[in-house]
């Protein structure tokens, strides 16, 4: 019977593999792994053996850490054993120990293949849509489904590539869910006549079904806060962002100035079309050198997570001298001293609706469906009142 791995022997070169980027994982996906592995065991050496730690990660596109966890839940069950001092990880059952006829277990019969298709491997993924893919999977598996994870480099496409067919082709998935999909991608799904449902992205005019949290109610809580507590210089750093969602920052920030008061709008939108860690920097670097914010917004995380080698640099103490508000979650933020006030996405909710759509095919929803769920908000100690006659210090060295 064939199994995941020998799907992933057939996917052409293209296809990419997770990275090792270690972050925290859900403890959902360890246990759906672990499950994964019980049901589909990998190729393993004659005597039980199976692959390394770090094949298996990138064979299932999840972290190391999460491929041990996983591996040693399975050693409690007595499904696996470890050996020796490198400790290799065998098959309790090895096909030399097992017997020569084997009673019949009951199989399940498959009642779909669900395909949730990344940009990037899920280790550099934002970290809700981690916890989405895990829920997807304890959530579908009762009902039979096979929830199968692959990553294409679709968001600069231009035009439809030929290794989205030679996945479709290996995959025949019966649904896909695209994390952050595209106007091109979604026209592409719609030729190929594929249930497809967007999680966050821009599907055009395709009338693909989107689920996404609402950016907006976001972005406009998180200024209004911020206005609230004596700020009036707040910056919002985007970078390589979609045209739909600079659009909706755009309209927040004019609803925040108000008729006449453009030249005193508080939100101050610096765009870029490129993304990375210097990108970031060289940003804020030019930003303070024309006028220096009294807040910062950050789409996510690993925004911010650049943008602390400036703030080291220049000597801004979070929330001295600044206030900072990310508008996605991750564990990671709890690790930040002081902790950082974001919004929380209603995993559950979002998963929630996902599985009933991949599940029941009648519920296709109209054409340009989008449900959007509302985000938590989470305030942590990286923002405080200030006055706006407060010179706020930082000016690049």
């Amino acid at each position: 019977m064939k199994n995941l791995y020998n799907s992933i022997a057939q996917q052409p070169e293209t296809i990419e593999t997770a990275s090792t980027m270690e972050i925290p994982m859900p403890k959902g996906l360890a246990s759906s792994v672990a499950r994964h592995l019980r049901l589909h065991p990998p190729p393993t050496d004659e005597d039980g053996t199976l692959p390394g730690v770090r094949v298996l990660a990138k064979t299932l596109g999840v972290s190391v850490p999460t491929v041990c966890k996983a591996l040693r839940l399975l050693e409690k069950e007595q499904f696996l054993e470890a050996g020796g001092d490198r400790r290799k990880w065998r098959l309790t059952n090895s096909p030399s120990t097992l017997p020569l006829t084997p009673s019949p277990s009951p199989v399940r019969p498959i009642s779909g293949k669900l395909l949730f298709l990344t940009p990037q491997p899920l280790g550099g993924e934002r970290f809700s849509g981690v916890e989405v893919f895990a829920s997807l999977l304890d959530r579908l598996a009762p009902s039979g489904w096979e929830v199968m994870y692959r990553v294409q480099k679709f968001t600069e496409a231009k035009n439809p590539r030929r290794s989205w067919d030679q996945l479709l082709a290996v995959m025949n998935p019966q649904a896909i869910v695209v994390l952050g999909g595209t106007p091109v991608l979604a026209t592409w799904a719609a030729r190929q006549k594929c249930r497809t449902l967007f999680l966050g992205g821009d599907p055009g005019d395709t009338g693909l079904p989107v689920i996404a949290v609402k950016l907006a109610q976001m972005l406009e809580e998180a200024a209004t806060r911020l206005l609230a507590m004596g700020h009036r210089r707040i910056m919002l750093p985007l970078c390589a962002r979609q045209t739909s969602i600079v659009e909706k920052c755009r309209r927040v920030a004019a609803a925040l100035s108000g008729p006449g008061r453009k030249s005193e709008n508080p939100l101050l939108i610096v765009e870029t079309g490129y993304m990375g860690p210097e990108v970031i920097v060289n940003l804020l670097r030019r930003q303070w050198k024309k006028a220096v914010p009294d807040a910062v917004i950050f789409l996510d995380w690993r925004e911010f997570v650049a943008a602390s080698s400036f703030f080291n640099q220049v000597g801004i103490v979070i929330p001295r001298d600044l206030s900072v508000i990310i508008l996605s979650q991750n564990t990671a933020i709890e690790w930040h001293v002081p902790p950082i006030s974001h919004f929380e996405h209603p995993v559950k909710m979002i998963s929630r609706i996902i599985a009933r759509w991949v599940v029941d095919e009648k519920t296709e929803g109209n054409p340009g469906t989008l449900t959007e769920v509302k985000a938590l908000w989470n305030e942590r100690q990286s923002v405080i009142a200030r006055s706006t006659a407060v010179k706020v210090p930082g000016k690049p060295r």
